[in-house]
């Protein structure tokens, strides 16, 4: 008997799951995820929340404070106050869990419960749009590995520990479902693409170039296939149209309607996204009945009308994105923020991570375009569109280290399908999850969590076996990191603190001081400010001191960010640290906190 007689196909239904059976599943793996982070991390809050979670919550507690909806301005930060990049999609749930946990308890722990359920809720539909993608790739099985691979992911279930309040875990659960919806592309799917896209890109743009890869897919739908996705096609381009545009509406200011913002929606990705769904829902209904190169031919003109739009009314936003940061802010904090760093600098600073972080969604790559060469039926477009996803999102992972969670969380979904595809099962007896032994095994071996604990392993063993000492574990989160080392400012009367960059968002949570810095590029002259006032002599510093106001100055010796200035010289933060406090500056003593907190005299000598 031949091998292709004795194989079976993926989509044969002895493989396939009742819906109750799915169902049971996805909850089984949500509870083991979900309520093992909630127990191993809930004790802990609010010292788990990262800079963004902490101002998010600042956000979330002036919105219930009575600050107005289109009004995304933080008056506490900065020179003038700081108008924020950030969508208030997010803050609306947060504030509506708050206010509700408010009926049954005070605002601490209704705030502890809001930090702690918000992301445990995000992860359900996050593992979800997982098994959907697999599913839709490769069927019943390929998306049940996708789901229990996603229970592996470090990088992705960080994203989703309680106090995860910024909004890249809801940006994940987004591009999930919206390439399942691509790859399916029904015109009800291609609706509900369009739409997550628009809110995709509403609640923030670091998944742009992903967006950008699916809607080219549609359009390539279109020109392989014609008038057979004529319905898919307008439904798509109008319903992206009509979704960006509505949501710009509900939360862009109608002062900045028009005003070109690179680093959030705004009129500059309105014209894209209306001149390019617009005109390809009008290409599709009009031009029925053409040939591959005539679809072709007019499918590159609306791209490059597309990018003429946005050269038009935005040409900077075609440049680097941190162009308009400061060179010296560019050096003394953008340049030394971990989650912005490249590749390369990863893996330098934490091999072992590096590989953990790249290697699956470099395979899922790898493996996801091997598929789409060698097919030879109908799904070349659907694995295509698959693998030109992954690799945008490794490019971008690449880049910037922080693109690594929403790739490793795609590549779950690919890995399990790629491997279901390339590796078809031979007999139903010796299968397990509707795979090969061999395949799931490969599978398991390629999730972050299994290669960062296999590298450990291994470098713990080089030094056992080499004689040299093994190495303190640091703690990502030092105590200048937690939120509680900041609670002794709250007993200070109200005033202007000058303290590190990343610093500020944890004073801001913690007080009601207001804060000259804070890690946020659009802080651009408070953020110059403060790195200059460090760097400066005392006496130079003294002069900064008066002019933007500063009624405390607070320090942290033991945060990374005090090494850059101890670097470059004996500026303020460098004397400060040593002991050697000017007298215009007067020391107030907290007892066991690791901050240095000083008042400044009321004539500033």
């Amino acid at each position: 008997m031949s091998l292709a007689s004795t194989s079976i196909r993926a989509s044969d239904p002895r493989l396939g799951t009742s819906r109750v059976t799915a169902a049971m599943l996805l909850v089984g793996c949500w509870v083991i995820v979900a309520g093992s982070s909630f127990i191993a991390t809930f004790g802990r809050l609010p010292d788990g929340l990262s800079n963004d979670d902490a101002m998010r919550l600042v956000g979330v507690r002036d919105l219930l404070a009575g600050q107005l909806w289109f009004d995304l301005t933080q008056y506490r930060l900065g020179l003038n106050g700081s108008l924020m990049h950030w969508s208030r999609l997010i803050d609306l749930p947060l504030a509506i869990l708050l206010a509700f946990f408010r009926l049954f308890t005070d605002t601490p722990q209704a705030e502890r419960l809001t930090m702690a359920i918000w992301p445990l809720l995000v992860q359900l539909p996050t593992l979800a749009g997982m098994r959907a993608l697999g599913r839709a790739l490769q069927g019943e099985m390929a998306g049940n590995v996708a789901l229990v691979l996603g229970m592996f992911l470090a990088p992705v279930v960080g994203h989703f520990r309680p106090g995860a309040l910024d909004h890249h875990n809801v940006q994940i659960a987004l591009v999930l479902w919206a390439a399942a919806w691509t790859v399916r592309f029904t015109p009800r799917d291609a609706v509900f693409a369009a739409v997550a896209m628009g809110l995709s890109l509403t609640v923030g743009l670091e998944m742009l170039p992903a967006i950008a890869v699916l809607a080219a897919a549609a359009g390539g739908r279109w020109i392989a296939n014609g008038d057979r996705v004529s319905r898919e096609s307008i439904a798509f381009g109008l319903s992206f149209a009509t979704a960006v545009t509505l949501l710009l509406l509900a939360t862009v200011p109608p002062s900045r309607w028009f005003v070109a913002a690179c680093d959030a929606l705004s009129v500059a990705h309105l014209s894209a996204v209306v001149v390019g769904g617009l005109g390809f829902a009008l290409l599709a209904e009009t031009c029925r009945g053409w040939g591959l190169a005539a679809r072709f031919t007019g499918a590159v003109s609306l791209g490059a009308t597309v990018i003429a739009a946005v050269a038009i009314v935005a040409p900077a936003c075609l440049a680097n994105p941190y162009a308009d940061v400061h060179p010296r802010l560019q050096e003394f904090w953008l340049a030394n923020v971990a989650e912005t760093q490249t590749w390369l600098w990863m893996l330098s600073a934490n091999t072992v991570e590096a590989i953990a972080l790249y290697l699956p969604p470099a395979a899922a790559t790898v493996l996801t375009l091997r598929v789409a060469m060698t097919a030879r039926d109908e799904t070349v477009p659907v694995w295509a569109t698959a693998g030109a996803l992954q690799a945008v999102l490794l490019a971008v992972a690449m880049w910037e280290v922080r693109g690594a969670a929403a790739a490793n969380a795609v590549a779950a979904a690919l890995i399990a399908s790629a491997l279901l595809k390339l590796l078809p099962p031979q007999n139903i007896a010796t299968l397990v999850f509707g795979q090969r032994r061999a395949s799931l095994a490969l599978a398991f071996l390629l999730t972050p969590l299994v290669l960062a604990a296999a590298g450990h392993s291994v470098a713990r063993a080089a030094r056992l076996i080499g004689g040299t000492p093994s190495e303190a574990q640091v703690s990502a989160r030092t105590q200048c990191h937690e939120i509680s080392a900041y609670a002794p400012l709250t007993n200070l009367p109200t005033g202007r603190v000058l303290a590190f960059i990343d610093s500020g968002a944890f004073v801001l949570a913690q007080s009601r001081h207001s804060v000259l810095a804070a890690p946020y590029h659009r802080n651009n002259d408070g953020n110059l400010a403060a790195v200059e006032t460090f760097l400066a002599s005392s006496e130079d510093a003294r002069a900064n001191i008066v002019r933007n106001g500063i009624d405390y100055v607070v320090l942290c010796p033991g945060a990374p960010e005090f090494r850059i200035y101890e670097r470059t010289g004996d500026g303020l933060a460098v004397q400060l640290a040593r002991g050697n406090a000017p007298a215009y500056l007067r020391p107030i003593v907290f007892g066991e906190s690791p901050l240095r907190v000083w008042r400044t005299k009321a004539d500033g000598r």
